[in-house]
C-alpha cells in the first residue's frame, strides 16, 4: 500500500502525527522499535539480527504496507502502523466473512500515555472504510495488553474470536469492526 505521497490530505498535521511511508532515515528508530522488549512484549520480535532486519527493510523501502508514525512537534518516529489487506496467508483464508483490512499499531514507549495510538487507530480505520472501501477490519491484542484492548473496544471492535495458531499469536484475541459500526 502506497499512501503518502499519493494522499498526503488524509492525515491532517493538525492531529499531532504524521503518517507516511518509511524514509532511509526513519530505519534505525524503527528497527529500534521491532526490538525493544517492553513494546514488543506481546508480540514478536525478529528472528534476524537487528542490523539484517535493518539492511532488509531498508532494501524493501516503498513497498512496505506499513507507514512510519511521526509525532509533531518534535518531528521524531514514534512508531509504525499499518492498515493491510488481508485475505489469504499461503493460500488459506486468514478471516472469513466481512474482515478484508488489518489494523496494526506500535508505539515507541517514550511516546506512551500521549495517545497517539488513538490518533493513529482513527486516521487509519477513517482511511479504511472511505479510501479503501473495507468491509470490517481486524485486529488482534494479547489478553493481558489493556492499552491494546482499550483502545480497539474504544473505536467499537467487538471480539469475535480467540487465535488458534503455532507461534506467538496463539491465544491472542480476535476484534473486527464492520463498516456499519
Amino acid at each position: 500500500m502506497r499512501i503518502i505521497p499519493e494522499m498526503p490530505h488524509l492525515f491532517p498535521r493538525s492531529s499531532g502525527v504524521i503518517l507516511r511511508q518509511p524514509e532511509a532515515g526513519d530505519v534505525a528508530s524503527l528497527a529500534d522499535l521491532e526490538f525493544d522488549s517492553d513494546v514488543k512484549q506481546y508480540s514478536k520480535i525478529p528472528e534476524l539480527p537487528k542490523d539484517k532486519w535493518a539492511a532488509e527493510f531498508t532494501r524493501g523501502l516503498g513497498s512496505h504496507d506499513l507507514l512510519t508514525v511521526v509525532s509533531l512537534p518534535e518531528m521524531a518516529v514514534a512508531g509504525r502502523a499499518s492498515i493491510s489487506r488481508v485475505e489469504f496467508n499461503n493460500g488459506d483464508p486468514i478471516y472469513y466473512g466481512p474482515y478484508n483490512h488489518e489494523l496494526s499499531i506500535f508505539i515507541a514507549k517514550p511516546f506512551w500515555s500521549r495517545g497517539l495510538g488513538r490518533i493513529v487507530a482513527q486516521d487509519l480505520i477513517r482511511l479504511a472504510f472511505s479510501e479503501f472501501q473495507a468491509k470490517g477490519i481486524v485486529a488482534i491484542a494479547h489478553p493481558e495488553n489493556t492499552a491494546a484492548l482499550t483502545l480497539l473496544r474504544c473505536f467499537g471492535f467487538a471480539q469475535i474470536g480467540v487465535k488458534v495458531a503455532q507461534g506467538w499469536q496463539n491465544g491472542h484475541l480476535e476484534f473486527a469492526l464492520s463498516r456499519s459500526a
